[in-house]
């Protein structure tokens, strides 16, 4: 698996976590900028919409053995 295939595969699972806690996720695709995903969501407080917008890049590294 190349490291665009992994990093595109975590890319996807980083998104699925937003979309199951309801935000909307968008990905910019063979991203070159800052960010790689985009995730917002609107609530109301107080009969105020309030906007949450997250600005992601997503790395995938291997993590070190625990032996």
């Amino acid at each position: 698996m190349s490291n665009y295939q992994k990093g595109r595969r975590v890319e996807y699972e980083v998104a699925q976590v937003f979309k199951n806690a309801g935000w909307t996720v968008t990905r910019a695709a063979s991203s070159k900028g800052p960010f790689d995903l985009i995730a917002t969501k609107i609530t109301v407080e107080n009969e105020k919409k309030v906007y949450f917008v997250v600005l992601m890049q997503v790395k995938s590294e291997k993590l070190p053995s625990t032996q």
